[in-house]
């Protein structure tokens, strides 16, 4: 049926957490066959899919961020904000497993023959009840962030695990070890719910994108004040059409690049007749026309500022200031060869009477460049 088999570390699930052993464990089967000689890997998201098709994109974008706060993995966004493109690459010194408690290795002593003997109580020696002012050392907390887990969730596990444990009157070598594995498992079972509680939902009036989704369009280059005005028309519109969604952030996401890419198009290329500003200036396609047309750069420079002139003059308005400007840059340089041809016809006439070859030169110049065909192609 095309199944495929996906082979992963039981270490690495172990100490990263199962998600992250199958994510990498599929990245380094991208990288094996596709790596650039950088080691980096373009791969999109319906590739993603296709290799995970039993997790959805939320959950394969949630494992791969996993990895890289793990320092297991780099990610590097490329492309456009309508066509983006991802680029992975795993770090080659990967660290140890983290997660796993470090234990030490038991002191021993001579005896009198000069031989070691291993001491059987010394590991019993370091061990002790909970402490009432327990508090996990900075190597632990380090570790656990690592797996991504939230430090004030770490913190919250504190006091529940400290209680418990000094109740229960027990003894332990390492009591980090034990917090570990605790907010290790607290922290499975806190993102198994809220997986099972991810149901689609229809919007509510009281919606707003999170922060962490107007990060990502500010760094879009998408401006704050369009981004709030824009989210009063989207409530509407989904309001209106019912659809429930898992995640509306990402809908929300998607839909302001699109409206952003839209109206910066409407901005460039606008229906609306407007006024020449005082300040004009053609854009380069124009003087690209009329360098294919064979018109003097300099001379189409010099065309601009009477152009802006007679048009703020004459206070009318226009759709396209461009496409007039191409319009009186073709008909002005014909008509200054125009006037130099009859001057050379007629010099031409008085020498040696050859008036009709002028005059035939002088009509075929100005037919070529007061033909207008070439505006069918634009």
């Amino acid at each position: 049926m095309g199944d495929h088999l996906i082979h992963f570390s039981a270490d690495l699930a172990r100490s990263h957490g199962l998600d992250q052993a199958i994510a990498y464990s599929v990245m380094k089967q991208f990288q094996e066959f596709r790596q650039n000689k950088n080691g980096w890997v373009a791969i999109s998201d319906e590739e993603w899919q296709a290799k995970l098709p039993f997790w959805t994109l939320e959950n394969i974008h949630r494992a791969l961020n996993q990895l890289r706060i793990q320092n297991l993995l780099e990610i590097h966004q490329t492309g456009n904000t309508l066509t983006p493109k991802c680029l992975y690459r795993l770090i080659k010194t990967s660290p140890r497993p983290q997660g796993l408690p470090i234990v030490e290795s038991v002191p021993r002593s001579t005896n009198a023959h000069g031989k070691n003997t291993q001491n059987q109580n010394a590991a019993f020696s370091r061990s002790g009840p909970m402490p009432d002012q327990w508090h996990p050392d900075p190597h632990v907390l380090q570790q656990l962030t690592r797996l991504g887990i939230p430090e004030n969730f770490i913190q919250e596990a504190v006091p529940e695990f400290v209680t418990y444990w000094r109740d229960s009157g027990k003894h332990a070598i390492s009591w980090g070890a034990k917090f570990q594995e605790r907010v290790r498992k607290l922290w499975m079972e806190h993102e198994t719910k809220v997986a099972s509680n991810k149901i689609p939902a229809p919007i509510t009036k009281d919606w707003h994108p999170s922060q962490d989704a107007m990060d990502i369009l500010v760094r879009d280059g998408i401006d704050p004040e369009f981004i709030k005005d824009s989210v009063a028309e989207f409530l509407l519109y989904w309001i209106e059409r019912g659809s429930a969604e898992i995640t509306w952030n990402n809908k929300f996401v998607s839909h302001i690049r699109h409206q952003w890419q839209k109206f910066c198009s409407t901005i460039e290329h606008s229906t609306n007749p407007t006024r020449i500003p005082k300040n004009w200036q053609p854009s380069q396609e124009c003087y690209e026309i009329a360098r294919m047309a064979q018109i003097d750069g300099q001379f189409a420079q010099e065309q601009v500022k009477p152009f802006v002139l007679y048009w703020s003059d004459t206070n009318q308005t226009s759709t396209s200031w461009n496409t007039k400007f191409v319009q009186h840059l073709k008909w002005s340089w014909a008509k200054r060869h125009q006037l130099e041809n009859i001057g050379q016809s007629v010099g031409h006439e008085k020498g040696s009477g050859n008036h009709q070859s002028g005059h035939s030169t002088n009509q075929s110049f100005i037919q070529r460049h007061q033909d207008t065909s070439w505006a069918d192609e634009l």
